[in-house]
């Protein structure tokens, strides 16, 4: 019995025994059909570069002349420079970390050296090849803030290319956020060259882009800011917040587009939408809407209730509660004294005695709702004949924070009486917050810019 059971399973041992070796030749036959791994392509000039640095470090070259050893040494190194700025490159035979602040800093100034389309080229290839998100928050950074807005085009494509989780981490925002606005303030005409990214960006991207056009002032961003809505709830709420900003130029042109479009908003289903848009509205002055917003104050979503009653109280100036009967009456008898009072108001600002041009300009001053009309009536006083008047129809223009009166005082720059002058230059440097000479050339080379 025992032989045949040796007869039965010797084979089978055999099999057994033989498939290791089966499989191992397997391996090797499909290791050899296999292409073998690609090398790592080693970065050209890294080991220059590592060296300068370690010079820098061992204090055996001065900064000046390190920099102007590597400037000397041509473009050629930017691939080395921008991988050990971006910290993708660790030699293992350099003791403790290469790249400290010091070296960061030269490393930028030497990319700061060589053309910029170079650098940028570069970058973007580094930023292509490894879209980790400490390289890309890095990269994203530095490609702005050498290259400029300008390239921000090429930029932007690469970006929509990123991982959806570095897109949206608010690390990396926050940096594009620095980097784009910083690139603005540099080049506001770049704004326009943006456009043309819009359609083909992610939502991640733009949120950044739709606070950083903030900083432009002007209404350039405006057209961008329209773009941007209806594309996602947080990205609706970043484009209103930032069409509500208070660059003055912005608000002293009057744009029914704008306008409309934050007005259409407050139809959003989102609650949080609604609420951004009654509080830009606000913040626009806008007093068609005004009615809107009161109608806001019955919204079931309590959020949206307190946006609106933020609003009101902005744009009246008033602190009543969010009562809609009250706030519908108060804005009905506003409307009847526009139609009635305001126009006597305007004439006795320019023609009554003095007591009753001060007090006419005191009442209609005091009226912030219809800031936009009664700036016209204040603007009556500039003519009275006591320059004590027209001073004070000067600080009622401020008070009532009208963008337009700018023009207006600008104007006054040029009276002949000193206290019109100082009233107008006093009242130019608190609304726009600049500080320029008693000079109406300047004021509108300023607002023409």
């Amino acid at each position: 019995m025992f032989v045949k059971q040796s007869r039965i399973f010797a084979p089978l041992v055999g099999v057994l025994c033989a498939a290791p070796l089966v499989s191992s030749a397997w391996a090797r036959a499909d290791d050899q059909r296999r292409p073998a791994a690609a090398a790592p392509v080693p970065t050209p000039g890294l080991d220059v570069v590592v060296q300068i640095l370690r010079d820098l470090r061992a204090e055996t070259v001065e900064p000046r002349d390190a920099l102007r050893r590597i400037s000397a040494l041509g473009p050629s190194l930017v691939p080395a420079v921008v991988a050990l700025r971006c910290g993708s490159v660790a030699p293992s035979d350099v003791e403790g970390p290469l790249v400290d602040e010091q070296a960061r800093v030269f490393l930028l100034d030497a990319l700061r050296t060589w053309p910029s389309d170079r650098v940028v080229a570069s970058l973007l290839q580094h930023l292509r090849d490894d879209p980790h998100l400490a390289a890309a928050m890095e990269t994203t950074g530095l490609t702005l803030e050498i290259g400029g807005i300008r390239s921000s085009g090429r930029l932007f494509e690469l970006l929509s290319e990123l991982e959806p989780e570095i897109r949206s981490a608010p690390c990396f925002q926050a940096r594009l956020e620095d980097a784009l606005e910083g690139a603005l303030r540099v080049d506001p005409g770049g704004v326009s060259v943006l456009r043309p990214y819009l359609a083909a960006s992610n939502v991640e991207v733009l949120m950044p882009l739709a606070r950083a056009l903030a900083c432009v002032q002007g209404n350039g961003p405006v057209s961008l800011w329209m773009d941007m809505l209806h594309r996602s709830r947080e990205l609706d709420i970043e484009a209103l917040k930032a069409m509500g900003t208070s660059d003055l130029r912005r608000l002293a042109s009057y744009d029914d587009r704008r306008i409309l479009a934050v007005r259409e908003m407050l139809d959003s289903r989102d609650p949080a939408t609604r609420r951004t848009a009654a509080i830009v509205l606000g913040q626009l002055g806008d007093i068609d809407s005004f009615e809107l917003i009161i109608d806001q104050l019955m919204d079931p979503e309590p959020v949206v209730r307190r946006g609106a009653l933020e609003a009101l109280r902005t744009m009246s100036g008033l602190r009543m509660p969010a009562d809609v009967g009250r706030w519908a009456a108060w804005h009905s008898a506003r409307i009847e004294w526009l139609d009635a009072i305001a126009p006597e108001l305007a004439v006795k600002a320019r023609h009554g005695d003095s007591e009753e041009a001060f007090d006419a300009i005191r009442e209609l001053a005091s009226v912030p709702l219809f800031r936009r009309e009664l700036s016209l009536f204040v603007s009556e006083g500039l003519d009275h004949r006591d320059p004590g008047v027209a001073a004070a129809a000067c600080h009622g223009l401020l008070a009532l924070g009208e963008p337009t009166s700018v023009v207006t005082m600008i104007d006054c720059l040029d009276d002949r009486r000193e206290p019109v002058r100082e009233a107008a230059r006093t009242g130019l440097a608190l609304m726009t917050g600049e500080n320029l000479p008693s000079d109406s050339d300047l004021w509108l080379r300023w607002l023409n810019q």
